[in-house]
């Protein structure tokens, strides 16, 4: 610590995990520096600061049970991060691309290790080379998950409504769970708010909005999502129940 204030993000990150990795056996080097490793590591939280040293003090510093609506919402700039290491020097980008989404993210290489974004369980990696080749199949790589995002989802949605990555995530494991509870409810109608989302799978989250408000009886707001829906999305089965819907709703 006689030169910490000289030393780079990445080598303080390095030197406080390993003081946390070894906290036992430097419980007085600890207890000394812990509020400056804490405020360190708050510090690059907002900044989205990513490396196997960060999620060591990140896992360490940042209760679920005790965040503040600040850190919700900084959170899942890191919450969702995996560690592409790709072994063929010439890729120099990683392409992250979301079944459910209308845009894809492109994350750099550099030293063979790309930190991507994927909260959804259908993705795709594009490796690309520094001439602007694209392969998918064809390139050595392993991937792995940083931090233990199912942890922190449900405290950082409790705080923060508005996030996309965390509105997919839970809108996508609400579908595919059936779930119909206000919270799922809630996260449904906030994912369908957001710009980037698929027609397809629009189309699923107003179905299910549908169903629900016909179920209980909520009339106006029943037409307010049938109006939303494109028909021309729905098979011949929800076709046929979404015009029994609009008949009794004299749309």
């Amino acid at each position: 610590f006689t030169y910490d204030n000289q030393l780079s993000a990445s080598k303080k990150a390095c030197l406080y995990a390993y003081i946390i990795k070894n906290k036992e056996n430097l419980e007085s080097i600890y207890r000394d520096y812990e509020n400056i490793m804490k405020a360190f590591t708050y510090e690059q939280l907002s900044k989205g600061s990513i490396s196997r040293d960060m999620v060591v003090l990140y896992a360490h510093f940042i209760d679920k049970d005790k965040l503040t609506g600040k850190t919700a919402a900084q959170l899942p700039k890191v919450l969702f991060k995996y560690e592409v290491h790709v072994k063929n020097p010439w890729i120099h980008s990683v392409i992250v691309s979301h079944r459910e989404m209308t845009n894809d993210c492109e994350y750099p290489v550099i030293g063979g290790f790309a930190y991507v974004d994927i909260y959804m369980e259908d993705y795709l990696l594009v490796f690309v080379d520094r001439l602007g080749g694209r392969y998918n199949g064809s390139v050595d790589y392993t991937i792995t998950p940083l931090l233990d995002a199912n942890s922190y989802i449900k405290p950082c949605y409790a705080l923060n409504h508005e996030n996309p990555m965390i509105l997919m995530n839970r809108s996508e494991r609400a579908i595919k769970y059936q779930k119909s509870d206000d919270a799922s409810i809630d996260i449904y109608k906030q994912t369908i708010k957001l710009t980037n989302v698929c027609q397809q799978y629009r189309k699923n989250i107003l179905k299910n909005l549908i169903d629900y408000y016909y179920d209980n009886y909520e009339g106006e707001t029943l037409e307010k999502y049938l109006l939303k829906l494109d028909i021309s999305l729905l098979d011949s089965d929800e076709r046929g129940n979404i015009i029994e819907y609009y008949i009794q709703r004299s749309l």
